[in-house]
């Protein structure tokens, strides 16, 4: 089967090109969108660093090729050349290629993935909630902040690991729970925000009652059953804002809302 190959020179300064093209084009659409500061700050770095790590590797893969390729032409201009040279050449080339090109992925899944839960993570949130307010204007778009209670006691008293197992708990039991249009990010330490993109508000208020279940079963951490209790705010896209950093502004202040009025309350039954 015959085989094209193309001039990585080519090729890697292709790809520089339309990688700074999507840096320009993600940058400006975030300022335009008004995300907030934070957030086109994070998009412009999270592609820039992408856009690098592909630089690199093209770089990387040129090297490689051009130091195959002169072996060659090596054996060719001392008379050593032969079919079985240009084939262990081409072999080598496209499997360092094919590595590479995993390796991107691996890098490229990194920058939105929470190395601890494996949940996205707040610049997968960012990009996430755009496309969504973007193409699907028929549906009503939820923002859910939710953090753990007491997190740092559970830090103090049973250790960092116990509490990092706490975490990932959370991302294992949502997997089973999250339906079509809901996605749940980690924003970072222990905080998390719920995105819901649904029909209907009535389903959104069913899911805020499945949160709390979620909860309702004892963590088993470590040999130990620990009771976890979070407390969240929500708000709507179009009614607590078009923004990003509103939406997430106006959750916590009801999150925090919410947690005072637990503490009252256990002041009050004390």
């Amino acid at each position: 089967m015959k085989r094209t190959y193309y001039n990585p020179k080519v090729i890697m300064i292709c790809s520089f090109i339309g990688l700074f093209i999507s840096l320009l084009y993600t940058g400006f659409n975030a300022l335009f969108q008004a995300q907030g500061r934070r957030s086109v700050e994070l998009l412009l770095v999270s592609t820039l660093i992408i856009t690098m790590i592909n630089y690199s590797a093209w770089a990387l893969i040129y090297r490689h090729m051009s130091n195959k390729l002169n072996d060659v032409l090596e054996e060719v201009r001392s008379g050593e050349f032969s079919k079985e040279t240009i084939q262990s050449a081409s072999d080598s080339l496209l499997k360092f290629s094919d590595e590479t090109v995993e390796t991107l992925d691996v890098l490229q899944t990194n920058i939105y993935e929470d190395e601890l839960t494996g949940l996205p993570n707040r610049a997968a949130l960012i990009q996430h909630f755009d496309t969504a307010i973007k193409t699907n204007h028929e549906l009503l778009h939820y923002i859910c902040l939710f953090d753990i209670d007491d997190f740092k006691e559970i830090n103090d008293t049973h250790g960092h690991d116990t509490g990092d197992n706490v975490l990932t708990t959370i991302g294992e039991r949502s997997k089973y729970m999250l339906l079509p249009g809901e996605r749940l990010f980690r924003l970072g330490g222990d905080e998390f925000v719920l995105v819901s993109s649904i029909k209907s508000d009535e389903r959104y208020c069913l899911y805020t009652t499945k949160l709390n279940a979620m909860f309702v079963k004892p963590f088993d951490v470590c040999g130990r059953e620990l009771s976890i209790h979070i407390s969240y705010g929500s708000s709507q896209y179009g009614l607590d804002g078009t923004e990003l950093t509103q939406l997430l502004k106006h959750a916590d202040d009801m999150m925090y809302v919410n947690k005072n009025s637990k503490k009252q309350l256990d002041i009050i039954e004390n």
